[in-house]
């Protein structure tokens, strides 16, 4: 076993962990924020049920998952008085992107938005707004911490593994009537 490789493997391994955890921190803490699972109006004339407002900055993300059902979307709030079940498709801000069944929204001007959805039950439904740099840079962490972490125990196994050299014994240096011997 080589100490100095199994300790540098080490500080390697607690770095990727911190880093790991870290980003982790960071998207849970930006998520668990800006995590909304409330429906704060309902008109039960229209079956309509909106969000509470989404405070929207430059660069940030919107994502809308659950089951809002086909007649919804999310709608700038100086647009939400003309907004009916016919037109909510063509009112709503373009969808950026679909992953299974969360809705993303990305690139959104500055302004209040909610969601709306026209529905004859409840509809279940989370939205989650935060800036995008902040989960992308939470990402980041995450992956460099498990590439961190993964290095770090493979150093420290090589370290623990690997025997040290033994070192080659000099001919010339008489110390000892067994080195004279030797000669």
């Amino acid at each position: 076993m080589i100490k100095r490789i199994v300790i540098i493997g080490l500080v390697i391994l607690i770095l990727g962990g911190a880093m790991l955890f870290g980003g982790i921190y960071i998207n849970e803490g930006v998520v668990s924020r800006d995590s909304h699972t409330s429906i704060s109006l309902y008109n039960s004339t229209t079956h309509e049920y909106i969000s509470s407002n989404i405070t929207i900055k430059p660069g940030y993300e919107v994502m809308v998952g659950g089951r809002p059902g086909s007649n919804a979307g999310l709608v700038n709030i100086k647009n939400l008085g003309s907004v009916n079940s016919t037109n909510i498709n063509s009112s709503a801000v373009g969808l950026s992107e679909q992953i299974s069944s969360e809705k993303i929204y990305v690139n959104l001007p500055s302004g209040t938005y909610v969601y709306v959805m026209f529905n004859s039950s409840k509809p279940s439904i989370t939205y989650e707004y935060a800036a995008l740099s902040t989960i992308e840079t939470g990402g980041i962490m995450v992956i460099a911490g498990i590439i961190a972490s993964i290095a770090g125990l493979v150093v420290m196994i090589v370290g623990a593994i690997k025997k040290p050299k033994k070192p080659l014994k000099d001919i010339y240096d008489i110390d000892s009537i067994d080195d004279l011997n030797n000669i």
